[in-house]
């Protein structure tokens, strides 16, 4: 999300990089001419980016701030978060920046529920854009989904539950914050590449 501190994504791709020696990475604030881009409608968007990842195969969400991701208020990001889990079997990882780990750890020990909350209210329909004519593209894509806004806010929500609750069980009062796991190496499983459905199991 342009939201997002820079830094935090930096940090996220470092870490990746270093469990996976000489990966390149597929960045839309270098790849994309952004005055070009004006020029594209969503659908042409949608394909494009449906048929690049299926390509890439791996999509790394950065969720910063922990506890209110900015990405989780952003129209495309829902939207490419949803591509994701349509277009590739795994979905797409989480990152929470390493820096931020130990407030993630802290807050699930405790039983916050600030994290939670976030991901479980993700609604599409509430998500800002820069401009309003791509939220209005956007939510012409939404349109077509059957049940609409419903179908992308459950597959997406329903993702990120899953990570949480995977990632809760490394937290604990007797664990040090370095014992959550980087997400890179966490993947869910499903039975089918239909969105949001299936068995799902994570691990690393």
């Amino acid at each position: 999300a342009w939201d997002n501190q820079f830094a935090d994504v930096v940090e996220c791709v470092v870490e990746y990089e270093s469990a996976h020696p000489g990966t390149y990475f597929w960045f839309d604030v270098f790849t994309n001419d952004q005055h070009a881009a004006a020029e594209r409608d969503v659908e042409w968007w949608a394909d494009r980016f449906g048929s690049s990842i299926r390509g890439i195969g791996v999509v790394l969400a950065v969720m910063t701030p922990w506890d209110k991701p900015a990405a989780l208020t952003r129209a495309w990001c829902i939207f490419e978060l949803y591509t994701a889990m349509a277009h590739l079997p795994n979905g797409f990882s989480v990152f929470i920046p390493p820096s931020q780990r130990p407030m993630l750890h802290h807050a699930i020990v405790t039983g916050a529920q600030a994290i939670l909350t976030a991901l479980s209210n993700v609604d599409v329909a509430r998500a800002r854009a820069t401009k309003p004519s791509d939220r209005e593209s956007i939510f012409a894509e939404v349109r077509r989904l059957p049940d609409g806004a419903r179908t992308m806010n459950t597959v997406v929500s329903d993702h990120l539950r899953r990570w949480y609750l995977w990632i809760s069980t490394f937290c604990s009062p007797s664990k040090e914050p370095s014992a959550i796991p980087s997400c890179c190496t966490a993947w869910p499983w499903r039975s089918t590449t239909s969105p949001g459905s299936g068995a799902m199991r994570w691990s690393c």
